[in-house]
Protein backbone atom coordinates (compact mmCIF):
# COMPACT_ATOMS: atom_id res chain seq x y z
CA UNK A 1 0.00 0.00 0.00
CA UNK A 2 1.48 3.35 -1.08
CA UNK A 3 0.81 6.42 1.04
CA UNK A 4 1.60 10.07 0.48
CA UNK A 5 1.93 12.23 3.60
CA UNK A 6 1.78 15.97 2.90
CA UNK A 7 2.18 19.06 5.08
CA UNK A 8 2.85 22.68 4.07
CA UNK A 9 4.45 23.93 7.31
CA UNK A 10 7.78 23.17 8.99
CA UNK A 11 7.82 25.32 12.11
CA UNK A 12 8.16 23.39 15.39
CA UNK A 13 4.64 22.59 16.55
CA UNK A 14 2.06 19.93 17.21
CA UNK A 15 0.95 19.41 13.60
CA UNK A 16 4.53 18.96 12.44
CA UNK A 17 5.30 16.46 15.18
CA UNK A 18 2.08 14.55 14.52
CA UNK A 19 2.97 14.30 10.83
CA UNK A 20 6.37 12.86 11.63
CA UNK A 21 5.07 10.41 14.24
CA UNK A 22 2.14 9.10 12.21
CA UNK A 23 4.47 8.69 9.22
CA UNK A 24 6.73 6.55 11.42
CA UNK A 25 3.75 4.51 12.61
CA UNK A 26 2.49 3.86 9.08
CA UNK A 27 6.00 2.87 8.01
CA UNK A 28 6.21 0.41 10.92
CA UNK A 29 2.99 -1.15 9.65
CA UNK A 30 4.70 -1.76 6.32
CA UNK A 31 3.25 0.98 4.11
CA UNK A 32 5.44 2.51 1.41
CA UNK A 33 5.44 6.17 2.47
CA UNK A 34 6.40 9.33 0.61
CA UNK A 35 6.50 12.52 2.69
CA UNK A 36 6.24 15.97 1.11
CA UNK A 37 7.18 18.86 3.38
CA UNK A 38 8.51 22.44 3.00
CA UNK A 39 11.85 23.91 4.06
CA UNK A 40 11.93 25.30 7.58
CA UNK A 41 13.23 24.73 11.11
CA UNK A 42 11.45 21.38 11.47
CA UNK A 43 12.62 20.04 8.09
CA UNK A 44 15.58 18.08 9.58
CA UNK A 45 13.09 16.18 11.76
CA UNK A 46 11.16 15.19 8.65
CA UNK A 47 14.37 14.26 6.84
CA UNK A 48 15.33 11.86 9.64
CA UNK A 49 12.51 9.58 8.49
CA UNK A 50 14.62 8.59 5.48
CA UNK A 51 16.46 6.24 7.84
CA UNK A 52 13.21 4.26 8.13
CA UNK A 53 12.79 3.99 4.37
CA UNK A 54 10.46 6.97 3.95
CA UNK A 55 10.92 8.87 0.69
CA UNK A 56 11.38 12.48 1.84
CA UNK A 57 10.72 15.29 -0.65
CA UNK A 58 11.26 18.91 0.35
CA UNK A 59 9.04 21.30 -1.62
CA UNK A 60 7.81 24.79 -0.76
CA UNK A 61 4.09 24.24 -1.26
CA UNK A 62 3.25 27.84 -0.31
CA UNK A 63 5.24 29.50 -3.08
CA UNK A 64 2.84 28.82 -5.94
CA UNK A 65 -0.44 26.99 -5.35
CA UNK A 66 -1.00 25.90 -8.96
CA UNK A 67 2.54 24.56 -9.29
CA UNK A 68 2.16 22.74 -5.98
CA UNK A 69 -1.11 21.13 -7.07
CA UNK A 70 0.46 19.95 -10.34
CA UNK A 71 3.56 18.71 -8.50
CA UNK A 72 1.50 16.64 -6.05
CA UNK A 73 -0.68 15.32 -8.87
CA UNK A 74 2.40 14.10 -10.72
CA UNK A 75 3.54 12.35 -7.57
CA UNK A 76 0.18 10.64 -7.15
CA UNK A 77 0.31 9.33 -10.71
CA UNK A 78 3.99 8.48 -11.06
CA UNK A 79 4.23 6.67 -7.70
CA UNK A 80 0.81 5.02 -8.04
CA UNK A 81 -0.26 6.44 -4.68
CA UNK A 82 -3.33 4.78 -3.15
CA UNK A 83 -3.73 6.85 0.03
CA UNK A 84 -3.03 10.51 0.69
CA UNK A 85 -2.92 11.94 4.22
CA UNK A 86 -2.85 15.74 4.47
CA UNK A 87 -2.14 17.95 7.49
CA UNK A 88 -3.34 21.55 7.96
CA UNK A 89 -5.64 23.52 5.67
CA UNK A 90 -3.08 24.44 2.99
CA UNK A 91 -2.03 20.84 2.42
CA UNK A 92 -5.68 19.73 2.63
CA UNK A 93 -6.57 22.04 -0.25
CA UNK A 94 -3.55 21.14 -2.41
CA UNK A 95 -4.13 17.41 -1.94
CA UNK A 96 -7.85 17.69 -2.71
CA UNK A 97 -7.20 19.69 -5.86
CA UNK A 98 -4.38 17.37 -6.95
CA UNK A 99 -6.57 14.24 -6.83
CA UNK A 100 -9.42 15.66 -8.94
CA UNK A 101 -10.44 12.84 -11.27
CA UNK A 102 -8.16 10.31 -9.54
CA UNK A 103 -10.98 8.40 -7.91
CA UNK A 104 -8.81 5.42 -6.91
CA UNK A 105 -6.82 7.61 -4.50
CA UNK A 106 -8.39 7.81 -1.05
CA UNK A 107 -7.82 11.07 0.77
CA UNK A 108 -7.97 11.61 4.53
CA UNK A 109 -6.87 14.35 6.89
CA UNK A 110 -6.12 14.93 10.56
CA UNK A 111 -7.53 18.06 12.17
CA UNK A 112 -4.83 19.93 14.07
CA UNK A 113 -6.53 23.31 14.27
CA UNK A 114 -9.91 24.57 13.10
CA UNK A 115 -9.49 27.73 10.98
CA UNK A 116 -12.52 29.30 12.67
CA UNK A 117 -10.41 29.65 15.83
CA UNK A 118 -7.79 31.86 14.17
CA UNK A 119 -7.71 35.38 15.60
CA UNK A 120 -6.73 36.99 12.28
CA UNK A 121 -9.95 37.68 10.37
CA UNK A 122 -8.70 37.53 6.78
CA UNK A 123 -6.68 34.39 7.44
CA UNK A 124 -9.68 32.82 9.18
CA UNK A 125 -11.98 33.50 6.22
CA UNK A 126 -9.51 32.22 3.61
CA UNK A 127 -8.59 29.12 5.60
CA UNK A 128 -12.22 28.27 6.35
CA UNK A 129 -13.17 28.44 2.66
CA UNK A 130 -10.34 26.25 1.40
CA UNK A 131 -10.88 23.80 4.28
CA UNK A 132 -14.56 23.51 3.35
CA UNK A 133 -13.59 22.69 -0.25
CA UNK A 134 -11.15 20.01 0.93
CA UNK A 135 -13.30 18.45 3.64
CA UNK A 136 -16.23 17.90 1.28
CA UNK A 137 -13.99 15.93 -1.09
CA UNK A 138 -12.27 13.69 1.46
CA UNK A 139 -13.07 10.12 2.38
CA UNK A 140 -12.39 10.58 6.10
CA UNK A 141 -11.43 13.36 8.50
CA UNK A 142 -9.91 12.40 11.84
CA UNK A 143 -10.56 14.68 14.81
CA UNK A 144 -8.45 14.52 18.01
CA UNK A 145 -11.49 14.80 20.31
CA UNK A 146 -15.25 14.31 20.25
CA UNK A 147 -15.80 18.05 20.69
CA UNK A 148 -13.72 18.86 17.60
CA UNK A 149 -15.50 16.13 15.61
CA UNK A 150 -18.92 17.56 16.50
CA UNK A 151 -17.80 21.07 15.58
CA UNK A 152 -16.35 19.96 12.25
CA UNK A 153 -19.58 18.16 11.29
CA UNK A 154 -21.74 21.10 12.32
CA UNK A 155 -19.67 23.99 10.99
CA UNK A 156 -18.77 22.35 7.67
CA UNK A 157 -22.12 20.55 7.18
CA UNK A 158 -20.41 17.17 6.89
CA UNK A 159 -22.03 13.71 7.09
CA UNK A 160 -21.61 12.12 10.50
CA UNK A 161 -19.54 9.19 9.22
CA UNK A 162 -17.13 11.51 7.36
CA UNK A 163 -15.59 12.74 10.62
CA UNK A 164 -14.11 10.13 12.98
CA UNK A 165 -12.84 10.82 16.49
CA UNK A 166 -9.42 9.41 17.31
CA UNK A 167 -7.74 10.83 20.39
CA UNK A 168 -4.46 12.57 19.77
CA UNK A 169 -1.64 10.14 20.43
CA UNK A 170 2.08 9.90 21.14
CA UNK A 171 4.93 7.60 20.21
CA UNK A 172 5.86 5.67 23.33
CA UNK A 173 9.24 4.76 21.83
CA UNK A 174 10.24 8.43 21.83
CA UNK A 175 9.31 8.88 25.49
CA UNK A 176 12.60 7.52 26.81
CA UNK A 177 14.72 10.14 28.57
CA UNK A 178 18.43 10.43 27.90
CA UNK A 179 19.89 9.88 31.37
CA UNK A 180 23.01 11.91 30.63
CA UNK A 181 21.01 14.82 29.21
CA UNK A 182 18.64 14.77 32.19
CA UNK A 183 21.59 14.84 34.58
CA UNK A 184 23.02 17.89 32.83
CA UNK A 185 19.67 19.67 32.86
CA UNK A 186 19.18 18.89 36.53
CA UNK A 187 22.59 20.31 37.37
CA UNK A 188 21.59 23.53 35.66
CA UNK A 189 18.01 23.93 36.87
CA UNK A 190 17.85 22.12 40.21
CA UNK A 191 21.39 21.74 41.50
CA UNK A 192 20.37 22.17 45.13
CA UNK A 193 17.59 19.58 44.90
CA UNK A 194 15.01 21.83 46.53
CA UNK A 195 13.71 23.78 43.52
CA UNK A 196 10.20 22.87 42.38
CA UNK A 197 9.96 23.04 38.60
CA UNK A 198 6.81 23.83 36.65
CA UNK A 199 6.99 23.09 32.92
CA UNK A 200 4.76 24.22 30.09
CA UNK A 201 5.38 23.33 26.43
CA UNK A 202 3.74 24.88 23.41
CA UNK A 203 3.97 27.65 20.85
CA UNK A 204 4.09 31.09 22.43
CA UNK A 205 0.87 32.28 20.83
CA UNK A 206 -2.28 33.86 22.21
CA UNK A 207 -4.45 30.74 22.36
CA UNK A 208 -1.99 28.90 24.61
CA UNK A 209 -2.72 31.22 27.54
CA UNK A 210 0.86 31.74 28.76
CA UNK A 211 0.06 35.21 30.04
CA UNK A 212 -2.29 33.81 32.66
CA UNK A 213 0.37 31.34 33.74
CA UNK A 214 2.93 34.12 34.20
CA UNK A 215 0.41 36.10 36.26
CA UNK A 216 -0.12 32.98 38.35
CA UNK A 217 3.63 32.70 38.88
CA UNK A 218 3.67 36.24 40.26
CA UNK A 219 1.30 35.07 42.99
CA UNK A 220 2.94 31.70 43.52
CA UNK A 221 6.41 33.18 44.00
CA UNK A 222 5.08 35.28 46.87
CA UNK A 223 3.97 32.08 48.59
CA UNK A 224 6.81 29.73 47.60
CA UNK A 225 10.44 30.79 47.34
CA UNK A 226 11.66 27.71 45.49
CA UNK A 227 9.60 27.75 42.27
CA UNK A 228 10.76 28.06 38.67
CA UNK A 229 8.67 27.99 35.50
CA UNK A 230 10.24 26.68 32.30
CA UNK A 231 8.47 27.58 29.05
CA UNK A 232 9.35 25.36 26.09
CA UNK A 233 8.45 26.84 22.73
CA UNK A 234 8.69 29.81 20.38
CA UNK A 235 6.14 32.19 18.96
CA UNK A 236 5.10 35.73 18.15
CA UNK A 237 4.20 36.57 21.78
CA UNK A 238 7.61 35.80 23.26
CA UNK A 239 8.68 39.44 23.64
CA UNK A 240 5.31 40.41 25.11
CA UNK A 241 5.45 37.54 27.60
CA UNK A 242 8.98 38.39 28.67
CA UNK A 243 7.85 41.97 29.27
CA UNK A 244 4.93 40.70 31.33
CA UNK A 245 7.27 38.54 33.45
CA UNK A 246 9.52 41.53 34.05
CA UNK A 247 6.60 43.81 34.95
CA UNK A 248 5.27 41.22 37.39
CA UNK A 249 8.69 40.84 39.00
CA UNK A 250 9.16 37.17 38.09
CA UNK A 251 11.64 37.41 35.20
CA UNK A 252 14.17 35.59 37.43
CA UNK A 253 11.69 32.74 37.95
CA UNK A 254 10.18 32.37 34.45
CA UNK A 255 12.61 30.94 31.92
CA UNK A 256 12.10 30.93 28.14
CA UNK A 257 14.24 28.15 26.67
CA UNK A 258 12.81 28.05 23.13
CA UNK A 259 11.80 24.99 21.17
CA UNK A 260 13.35 21.79 22.52
CA UNK A 261 13.03 18.60 20.45
CA UNK A 262 13.98 16.48 23.47
CA UNK A 263 10.84 17.37 25.46
CA UNK A 264 10.98 14.07 27.35
CA UNK A 265 14.25 15.11 29.02
CA UNK A 266 12.70 18.36 30.21
CA UNK A 267 9.58 16.60 31.45
CA UNK A 268 11.83 14.30 33.47
CA UNK A 269 12.91 17.37 35.46
CA UNK A 270 9.43 18.66 36.16
CA UNK A 271 7.44 18.41 39.36
CA UNK A 272 4.22 19.71 37.77
CA UNK A 273 3.12 20.25 34.19
CA UNK A 274 0.82 23.21 33.48
CA UNK A 275 -1.28 23.62 30.29
CA UNK A 276 -3.11 27.00 30.42
CA UNK A 277 -4.69 26.81 26.94
CA UNK A 278 -7.56 29.13 26.06
CA UNK A 279 -8.37 27.13 22.93
CA UNK A 280 -6.86 23.81 21.87
CA UNK A 281 -7.88 20.79 19.82
CA UNK A 282 -5.79 18.42 21.97
CA UNK A 283 -2.27 19.43 23.10
CA UNK A 284 0.22 16.64 22.53
CA UNK A 285 2.64 18.00 25.13
CA UNK A 286 -0.05 17.50 27.76
CA UNK A 287 -0.35 13.84 26.78
CA UNK A 288 3.42 13.46 26.86
CA UNK A 289 3.53 14.94 30.36
CA UNK A 290 0.77 12.59 31.48
CA UNK A 291 2.63 9.61 30.02
CA UNK A 292 5.68 10.66 32.06
CA UNK A 293 3.54 10.38 35.19
CA UNK A 294 3.49 14.09 35.96
CA UNK A 295 0.62 15.65 37.88
CA UNK A 296 -0.97 18.19 35.54
CA UNK A 297 -2.88 21.42 35.96
CA UNK A 298 -4.79 22.28 32.82
CA UNK A 299 -7.78 24.26 31.66
CA UNK A 300 -11.24 22.70 31.56
CA UNK A 301 -11.72 23.06 27.80
CA UNK A 302 -14.21 20.60 26.35
CA UNK A 303 -11.43 19.00 24.33
CA UNK A 304 -8.98 18.62 27.20
CA UNK A 305 -11.71 17.36 29.53
CA UNK A 306 -11.92 14.27 27.33
CA UNK A 307 -8.52 13.18 28.65
CA UNK A 308 -8.17 14.94 32.01
CA UNK A 309 -10.84 14.41 34.66
CA UNK A 310 -10.55 16.77 37.59
CA UNK A 311 -9.36 14.98 40.71
CA UNK A 312 -8.97 11.68 38.88
CA UNK A 313 -5.92 12.05 36.63
CA UNK A 314 -5.17 15.75 36.94
CA UNK A 315 -6.52 19.09 38.03
CA UNK A 316 -8.65 21.19 35.67
CA UNK A 317 -9.26 24.90 36.14
CA UNK A 318 -11.32 27.52 34.26
CA UNK A 319 -9.53 29.09 31.27
CA UNK A 320 -8.08 32.58 31.58
CA UNK A 321 -7.90 32.43 35.38
CA UNK A 322 -4.53 33.01 37.03
CA UNK A 323 -6.11 32.60 40.47
CA UNK A 324 -7.37 29.13 39.54
CA UNK A 325 -3.96 28.10 38.24
CA UNK A 326 -2.48 29.23 41.55
CA UNK A 327 -5.01 27.14 43.47
CA UNK A 328 -4.34 24.06 41.32
CA UNK A 329 -0.57 24.28 41.62
CA UNK A 330 -0.73 24.91 45.37
CA UNK A 331 -3.00 21.89 45.84
CA UNK A 332 -0.35 19.67 44.22
CA UNK A 333 2.55 21.28 46.07
CA UNK A 334 0.73 20.87 49.37
CA UNK A 335 -0.24 17.22 48.89
CA UNK A 336 2.60 15.15 47.39
CA UNK A 337 0.65 11.90 47.86
CA UNK A 338 -2.27 13.20 45.80
CA UNK A 339 0.15 14.55 43.19
CA UNK A 340 1.77 11.13 42.79
CA UNK A 341 -1.60 9.37 42.51
CA UNK A 342 -2.83 11.82 39.88
CA UNK A 343 0.40 11.34 37.94
CA UNK A 344 0.08 7.55 38.01
CA UNK A 345 -3.55 7.76 36.86
CA UNK A 346 -2.54 10.13 34.06
CA UNK A 347 0.10 7.68 32.81
CA UNK A 348 -2.38 4.79 32.88
CA UNK A 349 -4.89 6.77 30.81
CA UNK A 350 -2.41 7.76 28.10
CA UNK A 351 -0.86 4.29 27.96
CA UNK A 352 -4.30 2.78 27.39
CA UNK A 353 -5.83 5.32 25.00
CA UNK A 354 -3.12 7.34 23.24
CA UNK A 355 -0.76 5.03 21.33
CA UNK A 356 0.36 6.32 17.93
CA UNK A 357 0.67 2.77 16.58
CA UNK A 358 -2.92 2.05 17.65
CA UNK A 359 -4.02 5.27 15.97
CA UNK A 360 -2.38 4.23 12.70
CA UNK A 361 -4.17 0.86 12.81
CA UNK A 362 -7.48 2.55 13.56
CA UNK A 363 -7.07 4.91 10.60
CA UNK A 364 -6.43 2.02 8.23
CA UNK A 365 -9.42 0.19 9.68
CA UNK A 366 -11.67 3.22 9.08
CA UNK A 367 -10.41 3.34 5.50
CA UNK A 368 -11.16 -0.39 5.07
CA UNK A 369 -7.48 -1.22 4.53
CA UNK A 370 -6.69 -4.62 6.06
CA UNK A 371 -3.28 -4.78 7.72
CA UNK A 372 -2.47 -7.69 5.41
CA UNK A 373 -2.64 -5.23 2.50
CA UNK A 374 -0.63 -2.51 4.20
CA UNK A 375 2.68 -4.23 3.55
CA UNK A 376 5.21 -6.51 5.24
CA UNK A 377 5.02 -6.25 9.03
Amino acid sequence: MKLLEIIHVATPGGAEKNTRLITKAFRRLGLEVTLVYPPGPYAPQYESLAELGVECICCDLKRNVLSSVLFVRRLLMSRHIELIHSHMHGADFIASAARLGLNDVRHFSTIHFLPQDNYQLLHRIKSTLITAFAFHRMHRIFAPSTHVAVRARREYLLPRDRVVMLLNSIDFEEMRPDARAVKQLRARWNADGRTRLLVCAGALVRVKGHGHLIRAMAQLCQLHDNLKLILLGEGDRERELKTLARERGVDDYVHFVGYQPNIVDWLSLADIYVQPSLCDTMPRALLEAMYMGLPVVTTSLETISEVVTNGVNGITVPPASADSIVAGVRALLGDPVMARELGRAARRFVTKHCSMDSMARSILDCLDVPLSQAGPQ
